[in-house]
């Protein structure tokens, strides 16, 4: 079984999603990554707080990501954006979710975490119709559930 990656990014102002230095990054991550390991990378935006972005790919394991995290190329893709000050990395988890079967066509992600974030899991994926703009929170017992729908970058 595949893992999935989950990564926070925040953009820093005054670049936006649609500035060409992020969709310049989302392509060469995707094209970098992908050939790494063998699956895509979708990006998706957070329309509640519009500069938190959300990666999501898969991996063969954690230390074949962890492998890529070291490699040359992804230094040089890191170093390249976060030095121009584009994004920083606010989060990076993986989750006991076969990559492989979440669809290609998803538009929106749903996960659950504590209120201290120690532990995170994917619920749900899918895809919506005009309900795209909305974003949702909801806490429970000391789980919060969050909704992300929204523009995602397709893969290349």
């Amino acid at each position: 079984m595949t893992i999935t990656e989950l990564a926070t990014l925040e953009i820093v102002s005054p670049f936006s999603w649609d500035s060409p230095e992020i969709q310049s990054f989302f392509r060469a991550a995707s094209e970098s990554q992908s050939a790494w390991s063998g699956y895509p990378l979708f990006f998706f935006q957070d329309k509640c707080v519009v500069k938190e972005i959300y990666l999501l790919s898969g991996w063969e394991s954690v230390e074949a990501h962890m492998d890529w995290i070291a490699s040359p190329r992804n230094k040089e893709l890191l170093l390249l954006k976060l030095g121009e000050g584009l994004f920083h990395v606010a989060s990076l988890v993986h989750m006991n979710i076969d990559f492989s079967k979440i669809p290609r066509d998803t538009t929106y992600i749903v996960w659950g975490s504590t209120k201290e974030r120690k532990h995170m899991a994917m619920v749900m994926v899918g895809t919506v119709g005009k309900q795209r703009e909305k974003c949702w929170t909801l806490e429970n017992k000391g789980i919060v559930l969050s909704g992300h729908t929204g523009r995602r970058e397709k893969e290349n």
